[in-house]
């Protein structure tokens, strides 16, 4: 009988040491979780590096072709969206501007970035479409530049613009419009602040 309560005691002994040594769920969860979060870090960091690759490479294309705009947003529409969003915030850098670069891609109400403008802050949204951009996606940033009481906002796409969006842009001066030629010239004012160009 002393024998078994030996064993037993011995048994119970080494479950309570191994509930012990056993991570707990919320500990599990926990370490899942900063991996996760180290892990953006480094996947935003990856992606502001490369948004300079982007630069240069832009900047070449440009050089090298007098009517550049179709191959430029070939190209654009080409990279990451993640990577475009770096690429216009470099580019607001590059041309002297204090950025404020996104702490996540997905799930950040519709602010890719933030950049001060002679004091003043605006929001910026990037879309890297192909087709029309839509109404709705202007709307929607126009009311998030005034929930967040900004200046204003740039709206930059590489798609095409339909009359609709511009009569709206008329009525809603306060989002400004980056886009086909004038993105070219927004990439290009990058560049000579720099001396890349």
């Amino acid at each position: 009988m002393n024998n078994v309560l030996v064993v037993v005691l011995i048994i119970c002994l080494l479950f309570l040491i191994l509930i012990l040594l056993t991570p707990s769920n919320k500990r599990k969860k926990a370490r899942r979780v900063k991996r996760a979060q180290l892990s953006k870090q480094v996947s935003k960091q990856i992606n502001i590096q490369y948004s300079e690759k982007v630069l240069h490479a832009v900047l070449k294309i440009i050089r090298s072709n007098p009517n550049s705009l179709p191959a430029v947003i070939k190209y654009l529409r080409s990279i990451k969206p993640f990577v475009f969003e770096e690429f216009l915030l470099t580019c607001f850098q590059r041309q002297g501007y204090k950025i404020i670069r996104g702490t996540r891609y997905t799930g950040d109400g519709g602010i890719d970035g933030k950049v001060y403008i002679d004091g003043h802050l605006y929001l910026i949204q990037a879309k890297r479409y192909s087709g029309n951009i839509k109404l709705v996606h202007l709307q929607e940033f126009a009311a998030v530049i005034k929930e967040n009481k900004c200046a204003g906002g740039y709206f930059i796409h590489t798609g095409k613009t339909s009359t609709a969006c511009h009569e709206y842009l008329k009525l809603n001066p306060h989002v400004f419009l980056i886009s086909g030629l004038y993105l070219i010239e927004f990439i290009k004012l990058s560049a000579r602040k720099t001396s890349i160009f």
